[in-house]
């Protein structure tokens, strides 16, 4: 009895692994996102596409991973949790991760493209840093974005909005209202024609006058 019972303890043992076994090699990376909507209906489309590529297509990557990249979308104020494995080596493992949504009217995008570091020790602890554009690092991998669909396009930088005198004045002018201060082409030939006229009679009449003084 007592040997069966130790059997029973030893198999117990073997069986029970430590509770941080799995952690080794591992890593979870946190990306999040935040959506604000101002305006009226419809309601804006508030999903987003991220993509994530190694730096070396030897690197591990999450599962899921087509052709070296790793692609994904969030929808609304949202986070995901992205677990890479296989870190067997020892290292520092780099990859890119960034926003690949195309352009949309009306919304505010960010368009942060962030530098993961992932450092790998000798007992293949894991630990994550990362860097925004500017060099610096981040506290935390997060998109901003927003949507105003009242949003105007802002007045271009030195310019002042026209007042309402001015907007007036400026409608009249395109309209043609002072254009008779402006003589026209086409009445020049007429002017001209006149011109000669008279510049003829006068040298008709005077060349006349001269021969009867002689």
């Amino acid at each position: 009895m007592v040997a069966i019972l130790m059997i029973v303890c030893l198999v117990g043992i073997i069986m029970i692994r430590p509770a941080y076994a799995g952690s080794k090699g591992n890593l979870t990376l946190t990306v999040a996102q935040t959506f604000d909507a101002v305006g009226k209906k419809p309601t804006p489309n508030d999903v987003f596409t991220y993509q994530l590529k190694p730096d070396n297509a030897s690197f591990p990557m999450p599962e899921g991973s087509n052709d070296q990249s790793y692609t994904f979308s969030l929808e609304g104020t949202n986070s995901l949790d992205i677990l890479f494995e296989g870190f067997v080596e020892p290292g520092t493992y780099t990859y890119t991760l960034d926003n690949i949504t195309g352009p949309r009217p009306d919304y505010t995008s960010s368009r942060t493209v962030y530098s993961l570091e992932i450092w790998v020790t000798r007992e293949l602890d894991t630990l994550l840093i990362a860097y925004a554009e500017d060099g610096l690092k981040a506290g935390s991998i997060t998109f901003d974005h927003s949507y105003d669909s009242g949003k105007q396009t802002p007045p271009s930088v030195g310019s002042k909005p026209k007042s309402p005198i001015e907007q007036s004045r400026s409608g009249m002018l395109n309209a043609g209202t002072f254009s008779g201060l402006v003589p026209k082409t086409g009445d020049e030939f007429p002017v001209m024609m006149l011109f000669a006229f008279l510049l003829g009679v006068c040298l008709v009449v005077g060349r006349t006058t001269w021969r009867r003084w002689q």
